[in-house]
């Protein structure tokens, strides 16, 4: 007797979560599990391994070796698995800008790990990495299967971001990284990922930007260098500001186009990263930063009421018009500012100049 089953999606991220996406799927998977079939038929070969035994230790094995590639504070996790693809994500906390970089280099080194040319038997894989952007253009959500019997929540991402980057996984190859550009934007300014940068192409997706705006193809070419992609490789390497002047000219035109709602640029401040700074360099940004807010909010306080005296006024409104007037500031933000408007003079701060 079957049981009635619901499953409930709610979007549930902060404002302004950054989520580096993974992909890292089987080349020629089908090739191999028909090869694989025909090879159980013949009694000499039954010392070989099985194709569902080497996708189960693929499985196992790179997610275990991913996972545990980066001990920073961000964390690997497994999304979820998608035929013979492993997705994979990482939420970047404020104040972990730096682990940017080193994510990803983690990803590359271990893609690099998995090439044996010499092995018949290893497999081959491909990668690509991009951003899920909560909630700027994206979403994060929970989903709930509920049935009598048993619940299961699981974490997924939907979005314009989200969708692009399962297009130019389609770009991958086993000696090159497929990369959104806003992962370009991100790492182009470390010197060893730099250099093994490559614009491709421009192409149309099939679903983005309804086909009518080309996407740039960036891939980052593995530390060793594989046939596939040697051609492209002799190029010269781009330079720090011709990949910046690149990106720039593109953020630019999608900004005047109608597909602006759909592409928002991975900014550093939305996120609190700032590149080339300490950590503790970077909590004096962020005081520096509150201090501006609070200044801002006396300011604004001070153009909007006028003094009156201590028998028309307490303390209590001057706290309640605060909390009013800025509703949506912290609540630290808010109480500075009052402690600051009562120590303006003998006066508060609470009759409207309106």
């Amino acid at each position: 007797m079957e049981t009635d089953r619901t499953v409930e999606i709610k979007c549930k991220s902060n404002t302004n979560d950054l989520f580096l996406l993974f992909s890292v799927d089987v080349i020629d998977s089908t090739k191999m599990k028909y090869s694989a079939s025909e090879n159980e038929k013949d009694p000499s070969k039954n010392n070989e391994i099985k194709w569902v035994d080497k996708i189960g230790r693929f499985y196992n094995d790179f997610s275990h070796q991913f996972i545990n590639s980066f001990t920073g504070t961000s964390q690997i996790n497994i999304w979820k698995f998608v035929g013979d693809e492993i997705l994979f994500y990482s939420k970047i906390e404020k104040n972990c800008y730096h682990e940017i970089v080193e994510i990803i280099r983690s990803f590359w080194i271990l893609l690099d790990s998995w090439y044996k040319p010499n092995d018949p038997k290893a497999l081959k894989l491909k990668g690509c990495v991009w951003t899920a952007q909560a909630d700027k253009i994206d979403r994060c959500t929970h989903v709930h299967s509920i049935s009598p019997n048993f619940r299961i929540e699981t974490l997924d991402f939907i979005g314009p971001s989200v969708d692009c980057g399962f297009r130019i996984a389609k770009e991958a190859s086993h000696s090159a990284i497929a990369m959104s550009i806003e992962i370009v934007d991100q790492i182009y300014k470390e010197p060893t990922l730099r250099q093994k940068i490559i614009y491709v192409d421009s192409k149309k997706f099939k679903g983005v930007f309804q086909n009518e705006f080309t996407y740039p193809i960036f891939v980052l070419n593995l530390p060793r260098l594989g046939p596939e992609i040697k051609d492209l490789s002799l190029r010269s390497s781009l330079s720090e500001d011709s990949i910046k002047d690149f990106i720039d000219v593109y953020y630019e035109g999608m900004e005047n186009s109608q597909f602006s709602p759909f592409v928002h640029r991975v900014k550093k401040e939305d996120f609190g990263f700032k590149f080339g700074v300490s950590i503790s360099e970077l909590n004096e940004i962020s005081e520096n930063n509150e201090n501006q807010v609070v200044s801002n909010c006396v300011d604004r306080f001070l153009k909007s009421y006028e003094k009156t005296d201590r028998t028309d006024c307490r303390a209590e409104k001057v706290n309640f018009i605060v909390e009013t007037l800025f509703e949506e500031e912290p609540f630290e933000i808010k109480q500075r500012v009052a402690e600051m408007i009562h120590k303006k003079d003998d006066f508060y701060y609470c009759k409207s100049k309106q």
